[in-house]
């Protein structure tokens, strides 16, 4: 994989970039947090995926990108100082690289601890986008799937009883009787309340 170095100025002017886009869904949600407040549709990135504000708003250069000045980054999880043989192919002249590789302030995430790490998320992501990409999709569902999971709400005891169902829970309950849920929203399907 060939190697990218980002000077200082360039990769903090990227990660500040990051932090305020990815800061406008992640404060809210922190904020509301800390008040003991819901929001149904902004805090789901949140809640759905378990994913903290602190990792969302946290800028990653990805694979084959050395950070120079970057120090701070060392110790972060899946992160290594940068050799000075892959300084040098990231363009560095062979002193500076050397310099910078024992300063140990160039950083780059480091692959191969992850996979190693990760292999079994790894592996599970293949599996499950292989078996994707090799089945049809149905994309005429309507988002029927969401129903689903409101079905019989009373009954449930539903974990968003906070809510109030446009429909109410007995229309809820007629439009999903009244289709025959078909989705390749599979995931959603664990959610499903056990009546539909």
């Amino acid at each position: 994989m060939p190697l990218t170095l980002l000077a200082p100025d360039d990769w903090r002017t990227l990660a500040r970039a990051h932090e305020e886009r990815s800061g406008r869904y992640a404060l809210p949600f922190a904020r509301r947090r800390e008040r003991g407040q819901a929001h149904p549709v902004e805090d789901f990135l949140f809640t759905y995926y378990t994913l903290k504000p602190g990792q969302f708003m946290r800028w990653h250069p990805g694979a084959g990108v050395i950070l120079q000045d970057a120090g701070e980054r060392a110790d972060w999880k899946f992160y290594r100082a940068a050799t000075q043989q892959e300084l040098e192919e990231a363009g560095l002249p062979p002193a500076e690289a050397a310099t910078a590789a024992q300063a140990g302030t160039s950083v780059l995430v480091d692959t191969e601890k992850f996979a190693e790490d990760r292999a079994s998320a790894i592996d599970f992501a293949r599996i499950i986008l292989g078996k994707t990409a090799a089945k049809p999709g149905f994309f005429g569902c309507f988002g029927l799937h969401e129903w689903a999971m409101a079905y019989k709400s009373v009954e449930n005891n539903i974990r968003h009883d906070y809510l109030e169902l446009r429909l109410g829970a007995e229309g809820t309950d007629r439009v999903v009787e009244s289709h025959k849920i078909r989705c390749s929203h599979f995931d959603a399907f664990r959610f499903f309340m056990p009546q539909a």
